[in-house]
């Protein structure tokens, strides 16, 4: 989804690294946490673009962690990770950041 602030213009993508099936070649590898075997990441990119060429350029990046004690929900994952991306960003921004993730659905 794209968001402009401040004249600039942003996008925020959700990548996901989460495989419950431990036969699938391509799974998740689980690493030992304290809190239980880590078992897939959602991460939140907000990138913005360059002008001269088109190019998201990556800013800012958060990550949720789902360990083995946690059933895979997307959008919990989604809330956390972009609340992690924002965390740095002042208030206003993160304001018009949640209000284009939270209306997304609506455009």
């Amino acid at each position: 989804m794209i968001y402009q602030f401040e004249e600039r213009e942003y996008r925020i993508r959700f990548q996901y690294n989460h495989n419950p099936n431990p036969k699938s070649p391509q799974r998740f590898i689980p690493i030992d946490t304290p809190y239980g075997k880590m078992r897939g990441i959602t991460q939140c990119d907000i990138e913005t673009k360059r002008t001269a060429n088109d190019y998201w350029e990556p800013v800012r990046y958060g990550i949720a962690y789902c360990i083995s004690a946690d059933p895979f929900n997307k959008d919990i994952g989604r809330k956390i990770s972009l609340t992690r991306a924002l965390y740095s960003f002042d208030v206003e921004h993160r304001r018009v950041a949640w209000k284009a993730y939270l209306t997304r659905r609506e455009s």
